[in-house]
């Protein structure tokens, strides 16, 4: 089974500099260096949806009041062990 693909971009030449540069330096490949970038890029871009996604739902009311219901419930389950 096929676990990569080609890819074709254009990037600024700038960028390509300082990629070409810091293959050389750190004797890892080009494509590896994206790889590990946009791995670690989109990581963080999900960690950034997770975090938007709370404080959303930290302005919602009705959520506020589900979440303080569910805390009373857990608390009480917990006062009687």
């Amino acid at each position: 089974m096929k676990t990569t693909t080609s890819y074709t971009s254009t990037l600024p030449v700038e960028l390509i500099r300082q990629l070409n540069e810091l293959s050389l330096r750190l004797k890892i490949p080009k494509n590896k260096i994206i790889e590990v970038s946009l791995r670690k890029h989109l990581e963080e871009m999900k960690r950034q949806e997770f975090a938007n996604g709370f404080k959303r739902a930290a302005a919602d009311e009705e959520i506020g009041q589900m979440v303080e219901e569910g805390m009373s419930e857990y608390l009480a389950l917990i006062d009687r062990l």
